[in-house]
């Protein structure tokens, strides 16, 4: 879709924040499952990869529980990008494919390196996006 790049990056950043909210680290407080909001719940860790191209939206599963997938090689690269992040010190990394399509200056963002998938002879360039814990914004 229209800026599916800038809205995919603001969306994990979104994410990124919810999960990384001060209120959430209170360990003391036990789980319920009443609770309506993330308040309870520790400190997770988010992990996003974002990579632009095209890719196909597939029906799976059987006859009693069929679930809606994109598949193919973006999808693929995708996962292998938020693979990555566990080696990085960045929680949303990002293609060079879809940096291309950010709107100058959108966001913070930093040249990682270019890195090799098994199965593709051309590396992709991967880059990481800055987080600074700024409110949250409608996508």
């Amino acid at each position: 879709g229209e800026n599916h790049a800038q809205r995919a990056v603001q969306t994990a950043l979104n994410i990124v924040e919810i999960f990384s909210a001060d209120e959430h680290t209170d360990r003391n407080k036990p789980l319920s499952i009443s609770d309506s909001d993330f308040s309870s719940l520790i400190q997770l860790s988010v992990s996003i990869g974002i990579n632009s191209g095209e890719a196909m939206l597939a029906a799976v599963g059987g006859q009693n529980r069929k679930s809606l997938t994109y598949i193919g090689e973006t999808v693929n690269i995708a996962a292998h990008v938020e693979a990555e992040t566990r080696r990085s010190d960045y929680n949303i990394l990002l293609t060079g494919t879809s940096f291309k399509l950010l709107p100058h200056g959108a966001f913070e963002v930093a040249f990682i390196e270019k890195s090799s998938i098994k199965g593709r002879s051309k590396e992709i360039e991967l880059y990481g996006v800055k987080i600074n814990h700024a409110k949250k914004m409608a996508i």
